[in-house]
Order: structure tokens, then sequence, then C-alpha cells
């Protein structure tokens, strides 16, 4: 029986297969089209998400073939009124810009990368059916002919999109609701050189909104919802129509748009599927939640369920880890996708929809205010570097402003590297700073961790006092940044493999590490007990 099988072949479904590698996991990964996607879809790729594709060694690949863009423009049709900035998060991130890189792109980079570690995905499988019982998952696939395949797998992740034919053999509902207007889309070439191509743009008529993104190369995307025709236009609209449709809300009046290679129309709903799980199966992605196009999150979330759920079901399946941990992605995710679902939904309708006072505020203040000051937490909650699990019922915190399910901080680590270095292993990290980097106890509490999970241990020193000798489980680092000061007095921070924080420590003896560490594997009895009775018994077998 082979451990997980991953149906879906788009990026979420990808980055599940890519950390599972990384994990140490086995997996095959079906998909029912004939090839991986040619046109563009998804566009964006924010900061969070870089991070992760950092973890994987792939953020550098990424942002070479994309577009970086600074700035978000917010524009009249006669005239610009604000740049928001996200060179704000400069001191959060690496990544202070939204990488604007065709789905297509995303896709044969991941895809590139899986390949390199022995795994293609085998295209022009379908799901037929499955069944699940307390062991696995019996998997029913038809193949391009037709024919009939049973498999069985001890997992199967839903990453199958909007339409998912894994959400459909579990009857799990699908609920939410359908905007009322169509969508219209076009890729084009503009001969003025007008735009900003570091920028995405928002161009604000009196009854429609459009979104003007530069993608690599030469074309733009332009893409809006006609209120006044909802139902009229056709599934491929022809570019006389799309042109009509700019023409009619006076937007780009006198502009040149040529060369179209993609013209579509759509609706675009808001819905959360009921349920992430079901038993042995998971859904993620499209599968699980779709939303409106704002702040482009739809792609960002569902890569990070695949991250969110493979680490989970590594722990699982590697290092014995109890099944109130898989609970905890449905937990964490749902939640977030409800969240994701409502705040993309405000801002759908704030900007397309403005009412007077939001107008007035846009359109009178937000020139002055905007030139002042930049939201910082709005674009970071934006880029999702403010996502947190905090109620999540394995953390365990001492008190600070860092908590159990925050997002570890990029903090300067020794001359060259950051924090975020710390997870390219794959692994959960323990960083030591201040006196716990050279405690003995807070060392043989490490060590002691790592029998119990696959660990990494960054013990970070202050200049003066750093002369640890190397160690074979523990990587010392000089901390010319004082880290122990950045993170106001604690001495440990235990982290999960996707980078958000299980524990904070103030004391040297990392009770709260030890707790935290005991909850997500589901330990019936304290992990210093359960290891002295290990080490009895093997004390035993060898005498």
């Amino acid at each position: 029986m082979s451990d997980i099988l991953v149906v879906g072949a788009g990026p979420v479904g990808l980055m599940a297969a890519a950390f599972l590698q990384r994990l140490g996991v086995g997996c095959d990964i079906v998909d029912p089209k004939p090839g991986a996607v040619i046109e563009s879809r998804a566009l964006g790729i924010h900061a969070r998400t870089l991070e992760f594709l950092h973890f994987l060694g792939l953020d550098e690949q990424f942002i070479r073939a994309g577009r970086a863009t600074r700035y978000m423009r917010f524009h009249r049709p006669e005239r610009e009124l604000f740049a928001l900035d996200f060179d704000v998060l400069r001191d959060q991130t690496d990544y202070p810009y939204y990488l604007i890189l065709p789905q297509s792109r995303t896709e044969a980079l991941l895809i590139q990368h899986l390949e390199s570690q022995g795994l293609t995905p085998e295209w022009g499988i379908s799901l037929a059916s499955l069944e699940h019982d307390s062991d696995g998952v019996d998997v029913t696939l038809h193949d391009a002919a037709g024919d009939a395949h049973t498999r069985r797998y001890r997992y199967v992740i839903g990453a199958d999109g909007a339409n998912s034919a894994v959400r459909g053999a579990l009857g799990i509902a699908f609920s939410g609701a359908t905007y009322p207007a169509q969508f219209l889309l076009a890729e084009v070439e503009i001969d003025e050189q007008r735009l900003a191509t570091d920028s995405t743009h928002v161009f604000i008529g009196e009854r429609t909104t459009v979104a003007v993104i530069p993608q690599p190369g030469r074309q733009f995307r332009i893409v809006g919802p006609d209120f006044t025709q909802a139902d009229a236009h056709a599934a491929n609209p022809d570019f006389k129509q799309f042109q009509d449709f700019l023409g009619g809300h006076h937007l780009f009046d006198g502009w040149s748009f040529h060369s179209p290679s993609r013209v579509t129309s759509y609706r675009m709903h808001k819905r959360v599927a009921d349920r992430f799980r079901h038993g042995r199966v998971f859904l993620a992605g499209d599968a699980a939640h779709i939303h409106s196009p704002a702040g482009g999150q739809g792609m960002n979330t569902g890569m990070h369920d695949a991250v969110n759920l493979a680490w989970k079901l590594a722990l699982v399946l590697g290092h014995g880890a109890g099944p109130a941990l898989l609970d905890s992605y449905e937990e964490e995710r749902h939640k977030t996708a409800n969240e994701v679902v409502a705040s993309t939904d405000k801002a759908m309708l704030m900007v397309t929809r403005p009412r007077l006072l939001t107008r007035l505020l846009m359109f009178a203040l937000g020139p002055i205010v905007f030139r002042l000051h930049q939201p910082a937490g709005a674009l970071a909650a934006m880029a999702q570097l403010r996502l947190s699990y905090r109620n999540s019922k394995f953390g365990r915190s001492a008190p600070g402003a860092l908590q159990a399910g925050d997002r570890m901080p990029r903090l300067a680590v020794g001359r060259l590297q950051t924090t975020m270095d710390a997870f390219r292993g794959g692994r959960f990290v323990l960083f030591l700073t201040g006196e716990a980097s050279e405690s003995s106890a807070a060392l043989a509490t490490a060590r002691l961790l790592s029998r119990r999970l696959p660990l990494t241990c960054w013990a970070v020193c202050a200049d003066r006092d750093f002369h640890a000798a190397p160690s074979a489980d523990v990587d010392y680092f000089p901390d010319s940044g004082a880290m122990h000061a950045k993170l106001r007095g604690l001495t440990a921070v235990l982290c999960r493999p996707d980078g958000y924080v299980l524990a904070t420590d103030i004391a040297i003896s990392l009770p709260n590490a030890l707790a935290a560490t005991e909850a997500v594997l589901g330990a019936s009895a304290p992990i210093v007990e359960r290891t002295a009775h290990e080490d009895m018994t093997s004390a035993h077998r060898t005498t």
C-alpha cells in the first residue's frame, strides 16, 4: 500500500507533492488533463508563498521567471490617485513585492522540481470512486482509454479544483454564493508606455472597476466585472466585445490595445466546503474554497493548505503522531478559508461597488493619506504574513509578543543567514538564544526533542560568547543582530516545519517545548519518562 495519492496536478497538488517529497513521504499525483495547463490563469505569488518556496530551495527560480511588482496603484480613468508600496514590508520578509508569474510557469517549475526528485505526474488519470476504512483508501481511477484501475493508499488529498471529483465522491457540500456580475478578461499588449510595469493597477470607473496586471514579457491582463450585462456575454467573447465593455465604462479612452492572446468571460463564486476532512481523505485549494480574486489570495491560500497538511501527514506516517494532529488541518485551514472569503468579498465590494463614503475616502483623502503613511498592516495581511494559528490546541507559550501559532519572524542570524533559512531542511526548528544557547540543560532538552521529532537546532549566541565547538546535532551562530533582544527575552522558540511557532520558553529547561511536542505527538506519557523507559529497555536488551 502506497502512502498518499494527490488528486490534481495544479499548483496546490504539486506543492503538496513537493513538500511530501521533501519530508520523506512517498506519493503519487494524478490529473485528468492530458498535461500541464498552458493558460496563464492565476498570476500572483505573495511573500509568504515565496517563503514556502524558499523552504524548497525554489524561490530564486520563481523570481527569475516572474515580474516583481512593488506597488499597487489606484486610478480614476483620468488620473492616478495613490499607490500602496509593498516595500514597507522589507524588514519583515525578503520578498517585499507581489510576484507576477502565470500559473503555467508556476506549474512547470514545480513539475520540473518533482521530476528531479523522481516523481512525475500521471496525466489523463481521473478519479472514478473512492472508499475508505480505518486503515486506508481504495481508489478507482480511469485512464485516458477509459480502463479502470484500483489502488490502495493510506491517505488521499483532493486538490482537484472547484469541480472536485474528490469532494463530490465524499458528498461534501460546497456552501456559498455566486457573484451577480459577469467578469471579462483579456490579455493584450498596450502601445503606449502609460503604465508602470513595477506595479499592478486598479482603475475605478463609475459602474465598474478593472485590474491591469503586467505579465512577464509585453502583455497585460485586464479584468473586471460587468454589472450592466451580467448574463449577456458568451463564454468566449471576442476582442471587440471586450473593447466595447471598456469603452462603455469610459475606461482607457484613446488607448491602443492589440495582439490579444486570450479573451474570456466567467462567473465568480464565494464558497467553502463544509468539511476539509472525511476520514483519510482531505480537501485543499479550490476543492475546499473559492472566492473573489481581490488581492490575489486564491492560489496562495491553496498552496498554504498543502504545506499545512503535508508536514502533519509526514509526522503521522513517519514519527507516530496521533490522529488528533490530522484533525488540526481542518481546524486551522477551515477558519483561514472563511476569513479569506470574508476579506476578499469585502475588498471586492469596496472597490467594484463603492459607497459614497468609500468614494470620498478613496478619491479625496486617499491621495493625501497614502502619500504620508503606508498601511503596513494591511499590506502584510495581503502578503499573508500575518496569518496566525494562535488558537491551535497544540501550542504552548511563555509571556511575550511572539506566541504559539504566529509566523516565525524573519530575523538575521549570524552574518549571512536569517531564520527562514533554518526551514530548508523540512524539519521542526528549535531556536535557542540568550543563556539557553550555551546551557547544557537546554541543549540536553534539544537532543531529547530530536529523538521524537525531525529537528534542527540553531543555538544563536552573542558574539562575545561565541566559543562553542561544532556539534553534530546543534548548529551554532554568532548573533551580531542580538536575536535574543529582538525576541524580547525568550530563550527558546520551537517551530513547526511550515515556519509557524509551536512553543516559546523563557525557562532554560524548555517546559513549553516539551509539552507542545507531547501534544503534537499525542504522547500518552511525558517525553522525558518515555525516553528514559526506552533507554532502560534498550539497555536490558543489550545485556
